[in-house]
């Protein structure tokens, strides 16, 4: 059997055991307007229906992780970093910057060949020590950007610009208000996509949302548009997740929508719920089990090419893991996945990109509860 056939093998397998007896009537919630002139009177409210049960993993042979041993010179263990997959000249590149580890805040940035399997420091001044801020790759200007976090007692609202063209840093001094200082928000990249109907909610921004600092937590949410590097404040009327940090979120680059998960809030140190924020409907939020457990610091990246957002490891109740869920975003379930290799240690503040090219997430990083690491994982999506 090909690849091609296997994929549509295991999707419809999937697609057709959640679908069978039940449909599509899993219990979610619609949120009001975000000021576009699409209310919620224009969208369906489902109400709560029978609890989905999908299979339980795809099976023997669907992903397998191995260790990247990198020779040479590695980047120090450490946590609470930022990770981004960037798209300069030479082709993709790993960015690695700040976290922390035993000897304190860092503010070291390093960057990774995936083809050569190799790593590099980039000696260049930049933000002071920092961990908990969001970083992503500004795919309209070729640059990375990296916002907020926290060192010590003091958490940061600065935007910072990586260059590789330069190789140089600048600080951003956007016009008008921003957001307030945060650390553990959630970030992601709305990309540019052609002028239409599909034309995603707030196109071309770094959407900043949640997290929290010594004055409290948070639910607002911020883009910053990268054509104008101008912040706004972009919170929606109607329902929001309640105020959180140490979570994750990503970018639905088919629905053009946010994805949330988890997290921590007042008096609920773990959480597992599912949002979603887009144009028209606001916050979403998906009731589907089985699912994670409650949980936070755990990485959480989009696999576009099969519509999956992988989710690994984090810190739970029961301490550090290492499980592998993949959500399956167009039906909106979870799966468990197994997959075949020695699977990482149980961690969590790592974080990790995913290579469309070759399926593969990559891992660096995090706690294992007693550690800091500096291990490079790679889980490869096999069909």
């Amino acid at each position: 059997m090909d690849l091609t056939s296997r994929l549509i093998s295991r999707r419809s397998l999937l697609r057709s055991t959640l679908l069978g007896g039940v449909g599509l009537t899993g219990a979610y919630l619609i949120g009001c307007s975000d000021g576009d002139g699409a209310g919620p009177d224009a969208l369906p409210t489902l109400t709560a229906g029978p609890t989905l049960q999908p299979p339980i993993g795809s099976g023997p042979g669907s992903y397998i992780w191995e260790q990247r041993l990198t020779p040479g010179l590695l980047p120090p263990p450490r946590k609470h970093h930022s990770l981004v997959l960037g798209q300069p000249a030479e082709g993709p590149r790993l960015y690695l910057f700040g976290g922390e580890n035993d000897s304190g805040g860092l503010a070291d940035l390093w960057q990774y060949d995936p083809g050569a399997d190799e790593w590099i420091e980039l000696a260049t001044p930049g933000p002071g020590p920092r961990h908990g801020h969001n970083a992503v790759w500004d795919s309209v200007n070729g640059r990375m950007l990296v916002f907020g976090g926290q060192q010590g007692s003091n958490f940061y609202n600065d935007t910072w610009q990586y260059d590789p063209a330069d190789g140089q840093w600048a600080e951003l001094s956007p016009a008008g208000p921003i957001p307030d200082a945060r650390y553990g928000a959630g970030g992601a990249f709305s990309p540019s996509v052609p002028d239409d109907e599909t034309r995603p909610f707030l196109p071309e921004s770094f959407i900043v949302t949640h997290g929290f600092a010594s004055s409290g937590r948070f639910d607002d949410a911020w883009a910053l548009d990268v054509t104008t590097d101008t912040w706004s404040e972009v919170s929606p009327e109607g329902e929001r997740p309640v105020e959180r940090g140490l979570m994750r979120a990503t970018w639905d680059t088919v629905r053009n929508r946010l994805v949330m998960f988890g997290g921590q809030t007042t008096d609920e140190p773990f959480l597992d719920d599912l949002w979603t924020l887009s144009s028209g409907r606001g916050w979403t939020t998906v009731l589907r089990a089985p699912r994670p457990s409650p949980r936070t610091f755990y990485s959480f990246v989009l696999d576009s090419t099969h519509d999956e957002v992988l989710l690994f490891g984090g810190n739970t109740a029961a301490g550090a893991e290492n499980d592998t869920w993949v959500l399956h975003i167009q039906d909106e379930f979870w799966t468990r996945e197994e997959p075949d290799g020695l699977r990482p240690a149980a961690r969590f503040g790592h974080d990790a990109i995913f290579l469309e090219d070759s399926s593969t997430m990559l891992v660096f990083g995090g706690n294992d509860g007693n550690d800091d690491l500096n291990e490079l994982w790679e889980l490869r999506v096999l069909d």
